[in-house]
């Protein structure tokens, strides 16, 4: 079995990832997310933006995810009758067919999107191994981890490089 790489040899470097500051508003947001990944053919994945404070230390990330929460109207919350099944009241639903989301949609885009971003809160030195990655962000359920170094943001690393690589260590490719 060969030797286990570490995070530094698969990591994306910092810079590889559109990032702003925290006070953007969310419609800035949107024009950066289209243009840097939904406009681009040669977009990096996970779309995802750091969101940085004025020392440039990493305060968290934004995905389409949080974009799209954060503009959703405050409707009832859809109720959980069984562990396995999800029944949604219709009359919620009703006010969001009714274009109530795309009319609160455009007030709520000018929210800053610290109130929308993900804080990060989780990080992992360059120096640390492939499958302790993996085990953080799979119970974290994080599609991308910062990578910290000498107390410095450096890059990030991705499940889908993680899973390459473990897959790699289990099946024995060269």
């Amino acid at each position: 079995m060969r030797e286990e790489k570490k995070v530094r040899e698969l990591m994306v470097g910092v810079f590889n990832y559109p990032h702003i500051p925290y006070w953007f508003t969310i419609r800035q947001a949107i024009a950066i997310m289209k243009k840097s990944f939904i406009d681009n053919e040669k977009a990096i994945f996970p779309h995802v933006i750091f969101v940085f404070n004025e020392k440039y230390d990493l305060l968290g990330t934004l995905t389409p995810y949080e974009i799209i929460r954060g503009l959703e109207p405050k409707i009832k919350q859809f109720q959980v009758k069984d562990a396995e099944v999800v029944y949604i009241d219709e009359n919620s639903l009703a006010e969001v067919e009714a274009g109530l989301f795309l009319s609160e949609a455009k007030n709520l885009c000018e929210r800053p999107v610290s109130e929308v971003m993900v804080p990060a809160k989780l990080f992992i030195s360059p120096n640390a191994t492939v499958t302790k990655a993996a085990f953080l962000m799979i119970h974290h359920k994080l599609s991308v981890l910062p990578v910290i170094e000498n107390n410095k943001f450096v890059g990030v690393v991705k499940m889908m490089d993680l899973f390459n690589e473990i897959s790699k260590l289990i099946i024995e490719e060269e």
